[in-house]
């Protein structure tokens, strides 16, 4: 028997025959019901922002704008690129019915550089900019746009004449989107569906709460906090068929409320080991007609003669279904998952794994009913979160419910153990630039379960600075190609190649393969076209993402640089035909290039139809900055008045300079003269510090970097020195009208008298 059906998705029309195979009196099949859409090109930008510390350090809004798909009733947004530092993020709103989802730097990660699904067609976007971030931005160029329902052929899997589904509001049981398949939580927080649906890229968004489809049957969102990113990481699962087809996985928590499904749901599915239970019910998200369309709808029939790994019973299921779990009806309890559709109006049965395939029980590491014990949560810093501290002082986190007892591993190894805490203090200083994972485990007394593993990666250490970086997403825009023979160097994909996974989306290569036997290989190079300027750094290092494979013997590679604007080069390295492949390059280039403005070149010899040279992320880094450099210092003395003028050669990260004086008690600062932040050129200050008493006094200077590092100068001292002789002055000014000043000064100390008198 075979059934035809057709939808779209990713923008083209697809027909799909189901070729039903015969089981028992009836037709089985699996019963996924992805989600009708397309994927359409769109362009947004939100340019470059950099924070400041505004209204004592809070975040500012730097871009708004609104997303516009076509008229349809949900969209989800795919961003290019993004870069949102240590705490800046991006709130997203639906204009149809306001509903809210805030990305940081861990969750868009961990939402695979998209967003959540959101009802209706237009999106309003905010970027917010925190302060002392730097380079913030994001750009779009993909929208997901959902199509709306018309009258299409529905495959069924109603046992009987009717289908007797009625409305659910199961709370442990979710929709598994695009795929359209419905997955549950189990007591160790991770999740159960169908192998089936898991096999392939479509299962990616975990869904609660889901309300009613439109009046034609359009299926519609919940709001992004009841939404959830499934880690694809974690999938387990085998698509076997009848009695052997079951999966696992697990979710990141809500980009919304950092809650965990199990947490936030309050609900879980228990599992056992029973064939005999009399009755099964189905509880899922199949297809139906109008608003109960892939909305929670529940069943519940006879078992039909379950057996082995196969569950059987006579309960209604229907597209969608797939991944539902089969509970017993009389104790509430998890027997296996359901699979595949097999009835019919005329007889049949639905049918899916029991638990006791053995396989699957292992995978959801249950033993008899599993721990109940929920893993940790809600890690503080974040999961995934960058340059965090190295005076970090504290690791946090939330204990899952009925932890009595808790382990807190970090960098390896077990840190405490003991009853619950929810913070362990970190040894500080920790490395810079160094990943850190840890995890909690918990216990009630009688069994464990393990917590997620979470990380977090330490800031870059502040002497170092990135000079450049390319990764190649705009083109090759910084660079000139020169081709020689062959191939020219030019843009392709990452995925083409053998490279670090931090290489992703376009690279630069110079690849004999693809212009084939008759190219002419790939014989060339790529030059930058603006030298980087490394004149304030004393160490200078290349680093780049590298595929090297050649053929043979005249196969070479070589990295170059040049301080005199390409006069003159001077080789880094030269690779022959040995592969070094999947590597990331770090290449010391002091020697030619500190204290320099400085070009790379890229030459890659490859004579015939050979391989390929593929480099991403190449960047140049430079440390041990020059520091201020304080050419002269000096203090002069008219009368009563002391002017201060100091210059300096060079200066990095410079704020400025707090100006202190020691009359006899100590150094107190009495001014603030700003500075040039970074700068190689010459430049003079000056400071005036007027109507002293007489006496000696001394001044030095306090320079102060911008991260709050500071050094003294050498100190200069001065005497202010009673006049020598009386004088009486002329008053000023005159004539006057109310007051004028009349200056006068005394060899020694004495008693005078002075009077005016008005001569008119």
């Amino acid at each position: 028997m075979t059934f035809i059906t057709k939808w779209k998705t990713c923008g083209k029309l697809f027909l799909l025959s189901f070729i039903l195979i015969s089981f028992f009196t009836s037709s089985i099949f699996a019963q996924t019901a992805e989600l009708l859409y397309n994927v359409e090109s769109y362009s947004m930008s939100s340019g470059l922002h950099s924070g400041v510390t505004i209204d004592g350090g809070e975040t500012f809004i730097a871009f708004t704008g609104v997303i516009r798909g076509s008229e349809a009733p949900w969209l989800r947004v795919y961003f290019k690129d993004a870069n949102l530092g240590k705490n800046s993020f991006i709130i997203m709103r639906s204009v149809w019915d306001g509903k809210e989802q805030k990305l940081d730097a861990t969750s868009i990660e961990q939402w695979q550089n998209s967003s959540a699904y959101f009802n209706g067609f237009q999106i309003e976007i905010e970027l917010h900019v925190a302060a002392f971030d730097k380079d913030i931005f994001f750009t779009i160029n993909e929208l997901a746009v959902g199509e709306f329902y018309g009258d299409d052929i529905l495959f069924f899997s109603i046992c009987g004449p009717t289908d007797d589904r009625i409305s659910s509001d199961q709370h442990a049981t979710s929709r598994l989107m695009n795929i359209g398949c419905t997955s549950w939580i189990i007591p160790n927080g991770h999740f159960v569906s169908a192998g089936h649906c898991l096999d392939g890229s479509n299962s990616t968004v975990v869904e609660f709460q889901v309300p009613p489809s439109l009046p034609g049957g359009t299926p519609q969102h919940p709001g992004p906090e009841d939404q959830y990113s499934v880690d694809v990481s974690t999938k387990v699962f085998v698509n076997g068929g009848i009695g052997n087809d079951w999966g696992t996985f697990e979710v990141f928590p809500n980009s919304v409320t950092g809650l965990m499904p199990k947490e936030a749901q309050g609900a879980y599915w228990p599992l056992v080991q029973d064939l005999g239970p009399d009755s099964i019910r189905i509880t899922g998200y199949g297809v139906d007609s109008g608003v109960d369309n892939q909305t929670q709808q529940t069943h519940i029939g006879p078992n039909a003669g379950s057996s082995g790994t196969t569950m059987r019973y006579v309960t209604d299921t229907q597209g969608g279904n797939s991944g539902s779990p089969v509970i017993d009806g009389l104790t509430g309890n998890a027997v296996g998952v359901h699979t595949h559709g097999g009835c019919s109006s005329s007889g049949g049965n639905n049918n899916g794994t029991s638990t006791f395939n053995s396989a699957f029980w292992d995978a959801v590491e249950q033993g008899s009913g599993g721990c109940p014990v929920e893993p940790a949560s809600s890690p503080n810093p974040a999961h995934g979160a960058t340059g965090v501290d190295i005076n970090l002082a504290s690791i946090g986190w939330v204990n899952g419910f009925d932890a009595t007892e808790i382990e807190v591993w970090f960098d390896g190894s077990m840190v405490y153990s003991g009853a619950p805490v929810t913070s362990w203090s970190v040894p500080a200083p920790l490395a810079y630039s160094t990943t850190y994972s840890w995890r909690v485990n918990g216990s009630d007394g009688t069994c464990w379960t393990n917590g997620p593993t979470w990380n977090f990666t330490t800031e870059m250490d502040p002497n170092i600075a990135l000079l450049f970086m390319d990764d190649f997403e705009a083109g090759p825009v910084n660079w000139t190609i020169t081709t020689v023979s062959g191939c020219p160097w030019d843009i392709f994909q990452a995925s083409e190649y053998t490279l670090p996974p931090t290489a992703t989306g376009n690279v630069m290569a110079a690849d004999a393969d693809f212009c084939g036997s008759g190219g002419g290989g790939s014989t060339g190079d790529i030059t930058l076209i603006a030298a980087i300027d490394a004149t304030l750094y004393q160490t200078v290092w290349v680093e780049f993402d590298n595929d090297w494979q050649p053929i043979g013997t005249a196969d070479f590679a070589s990295l170059d640089v040049s301080v005199d604007g390409g006069t003159t080069w001077v080789n880094v390295f030269t690779w022959n035909d040995i592969d070094i492949r999947n590597t990331h390059e770090i290449w010391d280039v002091t020697p030619t290039a500190a204290l320099s403005n400085v070009l790379l070149r890229f030459t890659s010899i490859q004579p015939a139809w050979d391989w390929w040279w593929a480099i991403d992320n190449v960047a140049l880094y430079g440390s041990d900055p020059i520091p201020v450099e304080l050419t002269s210092f000096a203090a002069s003395v008219s009368d009563e008045n002391v002017t201060l003028n100091w210059s300096t050669a060079t200066e990095t990260n410079n704020q400025g300079f707090n100006v202190e004086r020691n009359a006899g008690s100590g150094f107190e600062k009495i001014g603030f003269v700003a500075g040039f932040g970074t700068t190689t050129e010459t430049h003079s200050y000056s400071y005036n510090d007027n109507s002293l008493e007489v006496g000696t006094y001394t001044y030095r200077l306090k320079q102060v970097d911008y991260d709050g590092t500071f050094e003294y100068s050498d100190v200069v001292e001065v005497d202010v020195l009673a006049p020598d002789v009386f004088a009486l002055e002329q008053n000023y000014p005159n004539p006057f009208n109310p007051s004028t000043t009349i200056n006068f000064s005394l060899a020694a100390d004495s008693k005078v008298s002075l009077k005016v008198f008005d001569i008119l």
